[in-house]
């Protein structure tokens, strides 16, 4: 009968441990976001409503996106929730979705838009700023 008891004793630790070890979880609650903020710069002249898109490159996930104020600033948003981007390698694409927002008149080159831009960062933990400064065509 002792025997019984203990090994139902040493049962029931066995399944408290497990469920308090389920509970809390072995690592983080998602993907590691990082702030990003920066200044987008054409020929040294900031640009106002431009926007920023962030893809990473080596882990799944989703792009962040940003939009220029009129000084040229943004800051990358990951979603709803959430301000930055995934740590991560990244290109960076920079274009008007909607050319009404192109008040200045300002022409982006191609190579900084779509799948072939030249742009790239690291995303590192933390607080990251990243100014983007662009450079015409020549002409």
């Amino acid at each position: 009968m002792h025997q019984c008891t203990l090994l139902l004793k040493n049962i029931f630790i066995c399944i408290l441990i497990f469920a308090i070890a389920s509970q809390t979880g072995c690592g983080p609650a998602g993907p590691q976001i990082a702030a990003v903020e920066g200044l987008v710069t054409l020929d040294g002249k900031p640009v106002p409503n431009i926007d920023v898109i962030f893809k990473p490159q080596t882990i799944p996930g989703r792009n962040s996106v940003g939009q220029t104020l009129e000084d040229g600033t943004y800051r990358l948003i990951y979603n709803t929730e959430t301000i930055g981007a995934l740590v991560d390698k990244h290109k960076i694409e920079v274009y008007y979705t909607e050319p009404s927002n192109n008040k200045a008149g300002m022409s982006i080159p191609a190579k900084y838009q779509g799948e072939n831009t030249e742009l790239s960062f690291d995303v590192k933990s933390g607080n990251n700023v990243i100014n983007l400064e662009l450079k015409s065509e020549p002409k």
